[in-house]
């Protein structure tokens, strides 16, 4: 047997808002769709796991990156000195 639904949770929207959840609720009754909607969202938050691995792929890149300028300035300083003319005292 279905427990019966005691408590009761309100909010406050603009009428834009309101136009908006409509819209997503569709055919359902708002309340019940914002009440599935709400039980959803509290059981499955989201993680930060995909933040952080974003933000180390960001890193990563970054590190790349310079890594590849440096080899390149290093490999053109290489050429520049072994073509330039000796210096002369």
């Amino acid at each position: 047997m279905a427990s019966r639904r005691t408590k009761s949770i309100g909010t406050k929207v603009t009428p834009e808002e309101y136009d908006r959840t409509q819209g997503l609720a569709g055919e359902q009754p708002i309340s019940e769709w914002v009440r599935a909607a709400l039980l959803k969202a509290a059981a499955d938050p989201p993680t930060s796991d995909s933040v952080v691995l974003a933000e180390l792929l960001a890193l990563r890149t970054i590190l790349l990156n310079r890594s590849a300028w440096t080899m390149r300035n290093r490999v053109c300083r290489r050429r520049t000195r072994s073509t330039a003319p000796p210096r002369t005292p």
